[in-house]
């Protein structure tokens, strides 16, 4: 997250509680399983998981 704020300023980073029920339609919406960690960008989920420094600017590059 340090990297991102540092980086990549106008980069808007919201924080989801998958467990959290009042977050379910995400849930649904961007079909991420249950203790997962997914990146949302511009709509889409993006990455499943925790991405390395690498993964994350080619798939910022990429929007």
């Amino acid at each position: 997250m340090k990297y991102l704020y540092k980086n990549h300023p106008e980069i808007e980073v919201e924080v989801v509680d998958s467990r959290n029920f009042f977050f379910f339609l995400y849930l649904l919406k961007y079909n991420i399983k249950g203790g997962k960690i997914a990146w949302i960008l511009d709509g889409k989920k993006v990455f499943e998981g925790i991405p390395t420094i690498e993964q994350l600017e080619q798939i910022l590059q990429a929007h």
